[in-house]
Parts: structure tokens; C-alpha cells; sequence
């Protein structure tokens, strides 16, 4: 937990019900999809992978249409020869209209849906997205848990150790960028030039470089 807090400037934990115990998981930001204005109360999109077996097992935690989300899936044009089926499952306050066809439109509640999507060609080649509800629920209670590393103003993405290190590194990018133009200059074998000689006035830099034979008309180089 307090590698990713650091690391990525917030620490997002889920907690999760394993075999009749509540387990606590640090969720990772990189895949996970949020709303970046608000984690902590916003709708999240946890994007799984299940193969076929996995997702027969779900049907002893209440999951349903499985054979027809196999089915779709070796149907999906979009994808190459997979086993794994793609699946979302998402949690936040949602209109209760998604969950009870009955519920008034300005009803909301937090609910947990778990979804499939699968592409593919109609008759006119054209792709069609289809979708398939695998579980739906109303929750009692947000399941995630949200803790930013330093707060800044206008996200909710905190500013972690590595966004924290860009100033530093940019001032330590402007030192070696410096001590390597004064490494260009005093490496040059040529520094000095005899006046007639023809190349005075010549920029060293990039004109000559180390090795350079120069000839000298005026016999006085």
C-alpha cells in the first residue's frame, strides 16, 4: 500500500469478500478505469480477464447468462483466438432505473454490474457491439476506499514521489547539459588560430572536430 500511494500519487483499496472473509486488495490505477476529477466517490471500471472454466465458477457467486457470454465471445470478430473473455465489472452511484426498469429517472443507488462486450460484422460488414449483464446488485456501501499522497487542487489524483522528483530532475538534466557544452568547447584540439590564417571567425563547435588538419598558408600557425 505504501509503495503505490508514493508511486503513483494515490492509493486505491478494494475490499473484496473471499470465501466468507473480507479481504482487503490494493487496486491497480494503471488498468483500472476512474473518474479523474473524483476516485474516491466516482464511478470505477475494473477491466477482468476469465477464461471459459473461470467464468462457469461464477455461477456459484450468482452470476448468470455465462453460455451465452462464451457463446458471444467465440463469435467476437474483433478479437484474435482467445480463451480469455473480457469482462467489466463496475461499481459507483448509478441511476436505480439500470437495476429496476420501475425506478423513477432521478432515483439513484450504488450498484455493482458486471458486463461483457463482444464485436462483430452485420450483414453489411458493418461492426455491431453487443453487450451481455453477467450480475447487477444494489450495494449497501462503496467497496473502495480512496487516499491520495499529496492533494493538489483541480484532481483527484494526488502528486506522488516521482511527479515530486521532476524539478530536481530537470534541474540536474540543465547541470549536465551545461558540463557537457563546456566538455565540447575544451576537448577541441583547435582553440587558437593565428590571424590571416583563413579560419578565424570559424565556430570550433561545429566546423571542426577532434583531429582535424588544418592548413596554414601564412606559415605562422
Amino acid at each position: 500500500m505504501t509503495e503505490t500511494r508514493g508511486k503513483f500519487g494515490g492509493l486505491l483499496v478494494k475490499k473484496v469478500m473471499k470465501e466468507g472473509v473480507v479481504n482487503i486488495e490494493v487496486a491497480d490505477l494503471s488498468q483500472l478505469i476512474t473518474d479523474p476529477v473524483d476516485i474516491a466517490s466516482g464511478c470505477k471500471i475494473d477491466p477482468q480477464k476469465y477464461n471459459a472454466a473461470e467464468l462457469i465458477d461464477m455461477k456459484k457467486s450468482g452470476w448468470y447468462n455465462i453460455d451465452e457470454a462464451i457463446a458471444l465471445n467465440e463469435m467476437d470478430d474483433s478479437k484474435d483466438n482467445t480463451d480469455y473473455i473480457d469482462v467489466y465489472v463496475i461499481d459507483g452511484v448509478l441511476p436505480r432505473i439500470y437495476k429496476d426498469e420501475e425506478a423513477e429517472k432521478n432515483e439513484y443507488s450504488h450498484q455493482m454490474h458486471v458486463i461483457t462486450l463482444s464485436t462483430t460484422l452485420d450483414d453489411n460488414g458493418d461492426e455491431k457491439t453487443e453487450g451481455i449483464t453477467l450480475y447487477c446488485s444494489e450495494t449497501k456501501e462503496n467497496v473502495y476506499k480512496y487516499l491520495p499522497y499529496e492533494n493538489v487542487s483541480g484532481r483527484s489524483l494526488g502528486r506522488g514521489m516521482v511527479e515530486q522528483s521532476f524539478e530536481a530532475q530537470m534541474s540536474i538534466n540543465e547541470i549536465i547539459i551545461n558540463e557537457k557544452n563546456t566538455m565540447d568547447v575544451t576537448g577541441k584540439a583547435l582553440a587558437t588560430v593565428q590571424g590571416g590564417s583563413g579560419i578565424e571567425g570559424s565556430n570550433l563547435l561545429d566546423g571542426y572536430v577532434d583531429g582535424t588538419a588544418i592548413k596554414d598558408d601564412t606559415g605562422t600557425l
